[in-house]
């Protein structure tokens, strides 16, 4: 059975399995202590991409072009996206199993999106480029009531996986994503409900995509992941506190998940962050911060059951965190986790929370529901295709021990708007029995985070058949708009949510608006009169300009405010009005500082090289960001506005002598600090460099360090050049070292000017390891055959080196056969060491002659014949010789002929020749890393 095959039988026994246990109490009875899952009988048509709650119960489930670029087949080719390719947007109505399809005019693919004060979804953002991706500007705003868009202005630069939070004053902050030109956007934007979109505030650092934002109750946004610092901005100066924590992880938690934990009366309202899983591989690790400590930390959190990446995490009403979903692999169904978990904050551990049935990967979404369930969703590892699927998780507290379903509390009726600090009446039969009320904000969940899930606990008594509950205090704990109300009993079971707007209109007082201040600007040192002009101004309300309390206010009527500016930086700021019952209203950009002319009072160090290069810190005041410097008219490099008393910057080339240092900011205002530096001809010096050896090949990275380097300066290495020279400051050079012979050489730096400075004998060039090989004369050196000779074959290591070295007789010349034959005893040597070279020859083998009839023949008729024919031309005496070598002759021939002859050598087959008679040449080869030969030679006679 294939792996997929095997997943869907896993799958079908699993649904079976809870429908079977839904309606046979005593199986179900067992399980119910982790919840129950369950399968919607109908599909979701688009692939979830970014899903909100909406206040009517409904939830608006947007995608775009859905993962599913134009230069695919059967992707949408443009707008408008809508059901014809599954695309765009639907409003998906649980209850009621209904899906109801949306059209729009451009792409929201991987879009930011919230709710605003008035309950209608900002969608932020979009796609208008594929691989690589790009970030719309545009924004739109859905109306639930007329289930429809309507366009707004136009960010600043375009966001593409952007987040978006709702801040304690109602605006929307929106953050990161890519830009048009493919690059991350760096800078804050507010959007305000009305007015649009302010100007860019730009961070000074590069924030991840989809960064994970959270609005802390002293008003200001904290990023805890998904990079393993974390920061702090303050809406109200739009300044950055960062570094403020560094996590225990250390590692990226890309695509992990992060939860504000409930902000209640009990607890005072401190904000506990909780970051839990990510990475690839994924992490089951969970750490915690308490930003209400003096000096908050990452702690680590109990771990997950499982490691999961693309996950969800979603806050219960009971307070408790549901983690679910991911993998241990990203988009990788084999590994996916499918064991929920269930967090306690007041144990600080997990408990299995059941299992889902279907891998949720990328592009996964879940949301708390009214009815106190969870909806999960989605899936989507490769485009053009995703998870249709939908689950719902009851959780433990709907049910009872033995697997019954539990008994709810109800509300009778609740108000539909409250107001911050006030108190207001929910009527419920069950009054006598809660335990809880809290207000759970709709969450907006994409990519393994929830924009602006949150919950508060609220106070309240109990009377006959109803509570009088108070609201939370303030808009930074409980930002205007829409919530779910939940009443929770004694037995830890929730209700069914009522929707209730916060926003102060609830039988309170409305909050206040700010329409104008005059005049419209001022000097920074503060102390101007001015006018605010607005409503709803309440007796004892303060004014804030760019988050710096004003003086002398006075609420003349409910329409206008008296007061003094304070001191502050230069340019626009927003206007606050907070009236005594915490409601604000802002005038963004309301008023204007006038920028002071910079001073500079010193410069440190005050002198340095003609050739420029030298780090220094000028100090003054009014700086501000974008300033410029220059030294004797020649502009500075490197500048860095630290502060507004401090800028950094590296001095230019220039003739010797005093000049004037000039300071201009921005706004073209400058301030000057007459010969406020010498240039001096100082020869450089050369301290030392790191590291201080290296290979003859070159090729080694260096560091060398010392006094008065210049730009433009060379390096040398023993005469030779030095290659990627760069003087990165007055004291610190980078290069790469040449090649070069082995040995200590000079290193020389030499200014433009002329001017060196010599660190003798400074780098070494190491010689490579290697080893040599020695081999005596054989000896004997003239051998017989069959006989050998021997040398004794030294290797001696050198420079380092303790390989191995293999020996061997690579040749024998001249080739014969038989051929002399070599052995090495031993055949290898380790570093440094000996070994026995023999040479050996081979000996002939002798073969006998045979008897046979031809022997006998030609020995006995040989000599007659002889006689024969030589005895008419010999003497009597000369005859007789000859008869008796004849004889002799035949005696042999018959000797032979009858096997009593001697052996002999032959190569006629009957034997083996021995190693031929000559002078040899033996040729032996060492081999290691490289192989070195010597040569012997041998004669056999």
């Amino acid at each position: 059975m294939s792996r997929r095959a095997c997943l869907h039988v896993a799958q079908t026994t699993l649904v079976l399995w809870l429908a079977l246990t839904a309606v046979v109490p005593g199986v179900w009875a067992q399980a119910s202590v982790k919840g129950q899952w369950s399968t919607l009988n109908y599909p979701m048509t688009i692939n979830p991409i970014h899903v909100a709650l909406m206040h009517n119960g409904k939830i608006l489930v947007t995608t775009g072009s859905g993962n599913c670029p134009p230069s695919q087949s059967g992707c949408p080719s443009g707008p408008p996206y809508g059901g014809g390719n599954h695309s765009g947007a639907v409003v998906l109505d649980v209850g009621g199993s209904s899906i109801t399809q949306l059209s729009i005019g451009y792409d929201i693919f991987c879009n930011g999106m919230t709710a605003l004060p008035d309950g209608r979804i900002l969608v932020v953002g979009g796609t208008i480029a594929y691989d690589p991706f790009e970030g719309s500007q545009q924004s739109t705003i859905f109306d639930p009531a007329s289930n429809s868009f309507s366009g707004q202005a136009n960010m600043a630069h375009g966001r593409w996986y952007p987040t978006v939070i709702m801040l304690g004053d109602g605006r929307i902050m929106a953050f990161s994503g890519t830009n048009e030109n493919g690059g991350t956007n760096n800078a804050v934007e507010f959007f305000t409900e009305g007015s649009g979109w302010s100007g860019q505030y730009t961070a000074p650092w590069t924030p991840p995509l989809y960064p994970r934002l959270h609005l802390l109750p002293n008003g200001k946004v904290f990023a805890s992941a998904s990079q393993p610092n974390s920061h702090l901005f303050n809406p109200a100066n739009t300044s950055w506190n960062l570094n403020i924590a560094s996590t225990n992880y250390g590692g990226t938690r890309m695509y992990g998940s992060s939860v504000l934990l409930p902000l209640t009366p009990a607890n005072n309202y401190d904000p506990v962050i909780m970051i839990l899983g990510g990475n690839n591989p994924s992490t089951a690790t969970t750490e915690l911060i308490d930003m209400g400590s003096s000096s908050p930390s990452w702690q680590w959190g109990p771990d997950m059951s499982q490691p999961r990446i693309e996950m969800d995490a979603v806050i219960l009403p009971t307070g408790q965190v549901l983690a679910l979903g991911g993998s241990a692999s990203d988009e990788d169904a084999t590994t996916a986790s499918l064991h929920a978990d269930l967090y306690d904050p007041s144990s600080n551990s997990f408990s299995s929370a059941g299992s889902n049935v279907y891998p949720r990967l990328y592009h996964t979404v879940s949301l708390l529901l009214p009815d106190a369930t969870v909806w999960l969703a989605g899936s989507n590892p490769s485009r053009g295709n995703y998870e249709t699927h939908m689950e719902i998780y009851k959780p433990a507290y709907l049910f009872n021990s033995d697997g019954s379903l539990a008994t709810r509390p109800s509300i009778s009726s609740a108000p539909g708007n409250i107001s911050w600090g006030a108190g207001f009446t929910v009527s419920t039969p069950d009054a006598g029995n809660i335990s809880q009320a809290v207000l759970v904000r709709p969450g907006s969940s994409t990519h393994g985070f929830d924009f602006d899930q949150r919950l508060v606990g609220m106070s309240f008594t109990a009377g006959s058949g109803s509570l009088t509950v108070t609201a939370p205090p303030n808009s930074n704990i409980a930002p205007p708009g829409y919530y779910m109300l939940f009443l929770i009993n004694n037995n830890g079971v929730p209700s069914v949510a009522s929707f209730v707007l916060l926003n102060g209109s609830g039988g309170g007082n409305p909050a206040p608006t700010v329409s104008s201040v005059s005049p419209s600007s001022g000097p920074a040192g503060g102390g101007t009169g001015v006018t605010i002009t607005g409503a709803n101004f309440l007796s004892g309300a303060t004014v804030t300009f760019g988050g710096s309390a004003a003086t002398n206010v006075s609420v003349v009527s409910s329409t206008s405010i008296t007061a003094k500016t304070p001191s502050h930086g230069g340019g626009a700021v927003n206007v606050v009005v907070k009236n005594s019952d915490g409601q604000t209203g802002t005038l963004n950009s309301g008023y204007s500082y006038a920028n002071p002319a910079p001073t500079v009072t010193s410069v440190s160090p005050s002198s340095g090289s003609s050739g420029g290069a030298t780090g220094v810190t000028i100090t003054g005041t009014n700086f501000l960001s974008g300033a410029t410097v220059s030294f004797g008219g020649n502009a500075a490099t490197n500048v860095s506005v630290v502060s507004g008393t401090s800028i950094t910057a590296r001095t230019p080339t220039h003739a010797t002598g005093a000049v004037n240092v000039v300071v201009t900011n921005s706004d073209g205002q400058s301030g000057t600090l007459s010969n406020g530096y010498t240039y001096v001809n100082t020869a450089p010096t050369v301290a030392s460099i790191t590291p201080a050896s290296g290979p003859i090949a070159g090729g080694t990275a260096v560091t060398i360090t010392g006094t008065n380097f210049v730009s433009g300066a060379t390096v040398g290495f023993g005469g030779t050049a030095a290659t990627g020279v760069t003087v990165v400051s007055s004291t610190s050079i980078t290069a790469t070292a040449p090649a070069h012979a082995a040995g200590a050489v000079d290193l020389v730096v030499t200014n433009p000017n002329g001017q060196n400075g010599t660190l003798s004998n400074g780098y070494n060039y190491n010689a490579p390891a290697d080893f040599t090989i020695a081999a005596t004369a054989l000896s004997p050196s003239m051998v017989a055959p069959g006989g050998s000779a021997t040398s004794n074959i030294a290797v001696t290591a050198m420079n380092g080196f303790s390989g191995t070295v293999t020996l061997s007789c690579s040749s024998i010349s001249p080739v014969v056969s038989p051929a002399p034959t070599c052995t090495f005893s031993p055949p290898s040597i380790t570093g440094s060491g000996k070994s026995t070279l023999t040479v050996r020859t081979t000996a002939g083998t002798k073969a006998s002659l045979a008897p046979g009839s031809k022997g006998i023949f030609y020995g006995m008729w040989l000599p007659i014949i002889g006689l024969v024919g030589l005895g008419a031309g010999l003497t009597s005496r000369q005859k007789r010789s000859c008869l008796l070598a004849c004889f002799l002759f035949v005696g042999m021939a018959l000797l032979t002929s009858c096997g009593g002859g001697s052996s002999s050598f032959s190569n006629n087959g009957n034997g083996l020749p021995g190693t031929p008679a000559n002078s040899y040449t033996v040729t032996i080869s060492a081999t290691g890393p490289v192989t070195h030969t010597a040569s012997l030679s041998v004669t056999v006679n």
